[in-house]
């Protein structure tokens, strides 16, 4: 059994031990177990008479040395393995019968209060974890109202905004180029790339947008300066086309490629097709396999 006092009363909460070891003495737990009317506020007058109460070993060594000669007491949560109540102490003045009727009229809204606080706790513990995730990706996170304001950041976005475009920490605001970028994104289809590649002096910096119909995402993906893919020139492969095959054995996509590279997706197609051709292979998967095999543990997957 839990209990929290209100006012914080330390004689109560040192006693509480006792209130846990007689509490199936209580007359109105009693009457409730027994009548179900969990959510109709009670008295201890309600339900048996001042000297039954004050002979109970609960009373006595519970409730009288703090004073309290008054209780009136309604269940917020009742179910066979938990109950929640909130319990009113007095110490002169008896409740009223209009009292206890505006405490049975109040518990509807304190229970429902008390299951959204609940449900809050839920999502806040689920976002907590979400969040924990995401920060673990290699990608930087960042959701955005309709009108392309942050409703919020992962940490590595966060991050990836300050070092390349200085992003001012706790602003809802993207930087310009990002601003601008994505308002160019809603045009009609074809008008622009979906992935961006911005170069600053921190290194490079790839954007892409995903989508869902209710919200609109920012994926943020650092790209290092340090991969070399010369190995695969041994292929027979031009510079650029070895560089596409590279970043296919990174698990870019088209057009993740040509932002990268700053050229067209078509001409990462057709860069591609040549690759298809002087390997003997027949998709990108079995591209990336072999190039695998000649890169090793040059190219993270």
């Amino acid at each position: 059994m839990a209990a929290v006092f209100s006012p914080r009363n330390p004689d109560a909460a040192a006693l509480l031990p006792t209130l846990q070891r007689h509490v199936k003495e209580h007359p109105v737990l009693r009457h409730w177990q027994k009548s179900g009317f969990y959510h109709v506020a009670s008295r201890w007058s309600d339900v048996t008479n001042r000297p039954t109460v004050e002979r109970l070993p609960l009373y006595d060594e519970f409730y009288r040395p703090l004073g309290v000669r008054h209780q009136m007491m309604v269940s917020l949560e009742a179910s066979p393995s938990q109950l929640i109540y909130v319990a009113l102490n007095r110490n002169r003045t008896p409740f009223t019968d209009e009292e206890r009727a505006l405490l049975t009229a109040i518990q509807p809204h304190a229970s429902h209060a008390l299951r959204h606080i609940r449900e809050l706790n839920r999502w806040r513990a689920t976002i907590a974890s979400f969040s924990t995730f995401i920060d673990t990706l290699s990608q930087g996170v960042v959701c955005l109202s309709p009108n392309f304001k942050i409703r919020w950041a992962s940490k590595r976005a966060r991050h990836y905004l300050r070092n390349h475009l200085g992003w001012a920490p706790n602003t809802i605001h993207l930087p310009k180029v990002l601003q601008q970028w994505l308002i160019a994104s809603q045009q009609p289809a074809g008008k622009m790339p979906r992935a961006l590649s911005i170069r600053s002096e921190a290194g490079s910096l790839m954007a892409r947008v995903l989508n869902d119909q209710q919200t609109l995402y920012l994926l943020l993906e650092e790209i290092s300066s340090q991969h070399t893919f010369d190995a695969l020139k041994t292929f027979g492969l031009t510079n650029r086309e070895a560089e596409v095959l590279g970043w296919i054995t990174c698990g870019k996509s088209n057009e993740q490629i040509a932002a990268i590279l700053g050229i067209g997706s078509q001409t990462v197609k057709k860069h591609l097709e040549h690759v298809y051709s002087v390997l003997g292979v027949a998709n990108r998967t079995e591209a990336a396999l072999k190039a695998q095999a000649m890169l090793g543990n040059q190219a993270p997957l």
